[in-house]
């Protein structure tokens, strides 16, 4: 019975591959699947607290977020090679700190203290362009050490 179903599954499996080959290119004996642009944007990859994929950067990394700098914050620029357009994802932040686009500047970002001292971490996604496809990702560990109403 195992063995039985064992075959089965292979033979779904075969039959899966055969419904793709229309999509395939074949060079001689080798056949490539077609990179896809949603092959990119599909995988959150784990970039560590200052790291980047396809050479995106998103620095100074890390933010300390200090006394001196609760009114102003800190400027995060988002850059590398094709990068004409950043995106901001706070959520792991949530109370430690928030990300905000500086005006019209496309790949700035002004990050600010939350309301919780904490260390949190703030990820850009840099595209092309607004309506282009995504390049690369970045992290930065933020170190949020300014809290109203704290004794520090």
């Amino acid at each position: 019975m195992r063995i039985f179903r064992l075959l089965i599954a292979s033979g779904l499996g075969i039959a899966l591959l055969a419904g793709c080959v229309a999509n395939q290119t074949s060079y001689g004996t080798f056949t490539f699947l077609p990179l896809q642009p949603s092959d990119l944007n599909s995988a959150r990859p784990d970039i560590g607290p200052c790291g980047g994929t396809h050479g995106v950067q998103a620095r100074p990394c890390p933010v300390r977020l200090t006394h001196a700098t609760r009114d102003t914050g800190v400027v995060v620029t988002v850059d590398g090679p094709g990068v004409g357009w950043a995106a901001s994802d706070d959520n792991a932040c949530y109370y430690v700190c928030h990300a905000q686009r500086l005006n019209s500047l496309y790949t700035q970002f002004l990050i600010t203290s939350g309301s919780r001292c904490a260390t949190g971490y703030v990820e850009f996604f840099a595209y092309r362009s607004p309506s282009g496809g995504r390049v690369g990702q970045s992290k930065v560990k933020v170190i949020n050490k300014y809290c109203p109403g704290s004794k520090r």
